[in-house]
């Protein structure tokens, strides 16, 4: 795995934050209707900010955790960020935001924008079953099953992440 430089976190995490806020400035401005094309548009631009700073930090994290515990923990948090960004994305990034797009006449390759929600729903799908059970076991350990714990974290086998956790 590449190195994720520190000046390139502080970087990207600048302009996100740096976007955010002039996003919520220019939303306020203009108050938008929620659930107006414009308020949706912006809602999944954000959604796609928040998501991107999100990725980064914990990727950031794993790379510079020296102990193979911390390593692991940090995978189990992207696992969680990515559950709950990619269910989320799907949704945003479907048919009414292409046509919304389209409406809106921004500019964008509607085809790439399919091709990219296809694949968010296809990651999502196939992925799901195993980040629902580290969500529910290994990060909010809700059932107090330990053994569960375990069997989630090592389960976790998959080759997006196998360069990023270590040997379990």
């Amino acid at each position: 795995m590449a190195a994720f430089e520190q000046g390139d976190l502080a970087a990207n995490l600048g302009s996100v934050e740096g976007t955010l806020l002039t996003m919520q400035a220019a939303r306020e401005q203009r108050d938008f209707v929620n659930g107006s094309p414009q308020a949706h548009l912006i809602n999944a631009v954000e959604f796609c900010l928040i998501f991107n700073g999100d990725l980064s930090s914990a990727l950031h994290a794993i790379e510079r955790a020296e102990a193979d515990w911390e390593r692991r923990f940090h995978v189990r948090v992207l696992v969680l960020v990515l559950h709950e960004a990619t269910s989320g994305l799907g949704a945003l990034l479907g048919k009414k935001f292409r046509r919304i797009v389209k409406q809106l006449g921004v500019e964008a390759d509607l085809a790439a924008l399919h091709a990219l929600h296809s694949e968010i729903v296809v990651f999502t799908r196939e992925h799901y079953a195993e980040h629902n059970a580290i969500r529910t076991n290994a990060i909010a350990h809700r059932d107090g099953d330990s053994l569960a714990q375990i069997r989630s974290i090592r389960a976790s086998q998959h080759s997006y992440l196998q360069p990023l956790q270590g040997s379990m």
